[in-house]
């Protein structure tokens, strides 16, 4: 379903769903056919024709056989409904990612995107904006053209092209997912980087996994 916040009397769309899917998004110049697969979690995806842009409802995230075929049966079928034959496929740099790993067998132009400069980017078609933009990414991971975990980028948007002109300090995430979704293992990272590694497991002595944070953050073991 469809998620709408009233903020000053306004209505902001948080999730754009039934009752909104498939309205397009209106684009200032005709672009080719393509298909953009989104990432892996909470995914949409984007089907253009001329000047408009079709964003998909909420498919939820791709880790899972139900979700997976959720995925393609409603990709198929807005291909279907919008009559349109894609030229070329656009997906997140993370090789990993199941959208990322779709694309490339497709027997079209495949093109990779950053997944802030990607965030950065609806924003800018949203409201139509032509300019060259600076924008403050305050997302989660993202993989970064170094290969390194990227996270809150200051990034300038010239059309299709971005700059990464700041970023927040390099924090390891212990755990590499898990921190994300244990926000203590975050915190663990940040005390190590400011040489306070020892207080990790009396400040955290009631995950059990503590104790062995020290070491995984000393040695460099899966902390992206």
């Amino acid at each position: 379903d469809s998620v709408v916040r009233m903020i000053n009397d306004t209505s902001v769309l948080i999730r754009r769903a039934r009752g909104y899917v498939p309205a397009p998004l209106r684009l200032p110049y005709e672009i080719p056919p393509t298909v953009a697969l989104g990432g892996h979690l909470k995914n949409t995806f984007c089907i253009t024709r001329g000047e408009e842009a079709f964003v998909s409802q909420h498919i939820g995230s791709l880790n899972n056989k139900a979700t997976i075929e959720y995925f393609h049966e409603s990709l198929n079928h807005l291909l279907k409904f919008l009559a349109v034959k894609p030229e070329r496929i656009a997906h997140d740099w993370h090789p990993d990612f199941y959208t990322s790993r779709l694309a490339q067998k497709y027997d079209i132009p495949v093109y990779g995107v950053q997944h802030h400069h990607a965030h950065l980017a609806s924003v800018v078609a949203e409201y139509g904006i032509q300019e060259p933009v600076l924008g403050l990414v305050l997302d989660g991971y993202g993989f970064g053209s170094d290969g390194e975990a990227w996270g809150g980028e200051l990034l300038l948007l010239e059309k299709a092209e971005f700059k990464r002109v700041g970023h927040f300090f390099p924090i390891p995430q212990p755990g590499g997912e898990l921190a994300a979704r244990e926000p203590w293992r975050m915190a663990a990272g940040i005390l190590h980087i400011l040489g306070r590694g020892d207080e990790i497991s009396q400040r955290f002595k009631e995950q059990p996994q503590s104790p062995f944070l020290l070491q995984l953050l000393e040695k460099k073991i899966h902390c992206p």
